[in-house]
């Protein structure tokens, strides 16, 4: 076949055009993508290690405050736990300077490996600093050595601009474990024995 000079340089760029075409298909483009797929694994990796970096140091932290509550009275039965929680409520409230008018126990419920027990508490405090008396109470709940929970507090003023309060109601959990009851734990699946 004879081709003119014309039609070589045609030729010349068309099969320049699909070698581009061709290594940008199978080269270039899965390089990329593999590149991209890499990074992705990288970053996915890195924010693993941020989590299990981050649990490990959670884990040192809450381990003394754990062991703390534990010791200091995390209670096996309801009783011990109840009367442990209106004591110490009402030791807070009274350094306080906050009088407890009512310290309901309610229901309890199920959380995880622990049983809760809910109190609704009705308190007054009379005259100025009575924020001061609340902030005390609340701090004295928050880091108190034995598992208790804020739930929610209802503040209400009865002058806008007023230091005093009205209808002052919390409500706290209390944790305690429960016992476990070994004939409700289901048998494993399959029959089979686990054999060390």
């Amino acid at each position: 076949m004879n081709l003119n000079k014309r039609e070589k340089y045609i030729a010349i760029i068309m099969c320049l055009v699909v070698g581009v075409w061709l290594l940008l298909s199978f080269v270039v483009s899965p390089y990329f993508e593999a590149l991209n797929a890499l990074e992705s694994a990288r970053q996915n990796a890195q924010k693993d290690l941020d989590n299990g970096n981050q649990t490990l140091t959670d884990r040192r932290i809450k381990t003394p405050l754990w062991q703390a509550m534990v010791k200091g009275g995390l209670q096996l039965d309801e009783s011990h736990a109840q009367s442990q929680a209106r004591q110490a409520l009402d030791e807070w409230s009274r350094n306080a300077g906050i009088t407890l008018d009512s310290t309901t126990p309610e229901r309890t419920s199920q959380e995880g490996p622990f049983q809760t027990i809910n109190f609704n508490i009705d308190f007054s405090v009379e005259g100025r600093g009575s924020m001061y008396s609340l902030a005390r109470l609340m701090w004295a709940l928050e880091t108190a050595p034995i598992p208790l929970r804020v739930n929610s507090v209802k503040i209400t003023s009865p002058k806008e601009g007023s230091d005093s309060l009205a209808v002052k109601q919390l409500s706290v959990s209390a944790l305690y474990m429960a016992p476990v009851d070994n004939s409700k734990t289901p048998a494993p699946s399959g029959g089979q024995e686990n054999r060390s």
